[in-house]
């Protein structure tokens, strides 16, 4: 299978679907948190400063900025259905990071979240954005037989 076209595949099934609309929110949330302060978070500058200095997480600049473009442009993918593998992948490095810098002393309860996201996460990567996404139009485009046009061409020439 060309490796585009796997890519964007998606069947037109809801489950997926629904997880997408699930992540927009939860990444809403703490988008939200992170760039404006919303719902008792820091803000961008408060954000970036705990992730890039000594005090807080001493992350490298580009991985700083690598993380927060991710949680700025996942939840946008996933409202649309857009490259949906892609953002899942970006969600499961996300939960990687996590686990193993800030709750990598905490025990596996305590770890439980961060490992269910990156387990739903792993389901999109699998399944792909599924119905109402714009991958799945771009799957119909590149493979018409996925989308039974060729069939309905075939019925009616007959």
């Amino acid at each position: 299978m060309n490796p585009i076209a796997w890519f964007f595949s998606t069947r037109g099934v809801l489950a997926p679907t629904v997880l997408r609309l699930a992540f927009v929110v939860l990444y809403g949330f703490h988008g939200g948190q992170k760039f404006f302060g919303l719902f008792g978070g820091n803000g961008l500058i408060e954000t970036w400063e705990s992730m890039t200095t000594p005090e807080g997480m001493n992350l490298t600049v580009a991985l700083a900025a690598a993380v927060l473009a991710g949680e700025a442009l996942i939840p946008i993918f996933l409202l649309l259905g857009f490259a949906v593998r892609l953002a899942a992948l970006g969600i499961i490095a996300h939960m990687v990071l996590i686990l193993t810098t800030l709750y990598s002393g905490l025990t596996p309860v305590e770890q439980e979240f961060p490992i269910f996201v990156a387990v739903v996460a792993f389901a999109l990567l699998v399944s792909g954005a599924g119905s109402f996404s714009l991958d799945r139009k771009i799957t119909r485009a590149l493979r018409p037989e996925e989308s039974g046009v060729i069939a309905r061409q075939s019925y009616l020439a007959s």
